[in-house]
């Protein structure tokens, strides 16, 4: 009875795979960027395309960093959720490809992790993941874990220092008339002069009557 190929391979933990461990760039089938635009159309953010058990499991993965956030990612949270932050929206602990980012906001691209004391033993992973990351034309800011908790107000003057330029407000243009009408232009109103008032006493000159040519010699009269 043949034995079945996949019985002997270690599970694919992903909490290995996205926190701790980077992808392996020597596989000659590596992870391939999604549309920019999100899959299918949504406005999902880039991220790899990774095989569909996978996906679903670093999404069961996110929602369990979501539960037990460390100090320092509560307090920023605290201060980023519902656009309190200039209208930006982020989304915490969100499954990029094979890895969970701490914060990430769409809109603007950008990557928010927060480091803990453990990130100085990975320094070397940390900034393997962060190639990997900008590779899909995300933005990566690190920020302190010991900065968010003592100096929030600066944690957030760095984020904001981050985001992009807005773009300029731009007039709303006119309202359209109905197809085959035309803008009715204004009609000039012109007002008689007024007359001249004559000087007092004076009355204005009557109608002259019109006179009738006297009879021709001979006419009327006898001879």
């Amino acid at each position: 009875m043949p034995t079945d190929p996949n019985q002997n391979q270690t599970p694919i933990d992903p909490v290995t795979v996205g926190k701790l461990r980077p992808l392996d760039t020597t596989d000659p089938h590596p992870p391939t960027p999604s549309p920019s635009t999100g899959e299918g159309g949504k406005s999902d953010p880039t991220y790899w395309a990774i095989p569909p058990a996978l996906k679903r499991k670093m999404t069961e993965v996110a929602r369990g960093f979501r539960k037990t956030p460390t100090r320092s990612e509560a307090i920023l949270w605290q201060a980023l959720r519902r656009k309190q932050l200039d209208g930006r929206r982020f989304r915490r602990q969100q499954p990029l490809g094979s890895f969970v980012v701490d914060f990430f906001c769409g809109a603007e691209r950008l990557i928010i992790e927060v480091d803990g004391p453990i990130h100085a033993t990975q320094a070397e992973y940390d900034r393997h993941r962060q190639e990997l990351l900008e590779a899909l034309d995300l933005r990566v800011l690190r920020l302190p874990a010991d900065l968010v908790e003592r100096n929030l107000p600066e944690a957030l003057t760095q984020i904001r220092a981050a985001f992009g330029s807005p773009p300029a407000a731009r007039p709303a243009p006119p309202t359209p008339l109905p197809q085959g009408e035309r803008e009715a232009e204004p009609i000039a109103h012109s007002s008689p002069a007024p007359p001249t008032p004559l000087p007092q006493g004076e009355w204005g000159a009557e109608p002259i009557a019109c006179i009738s040519p006297s009879p021709f010699l001979g006419e009327g009269a006898g001879g």
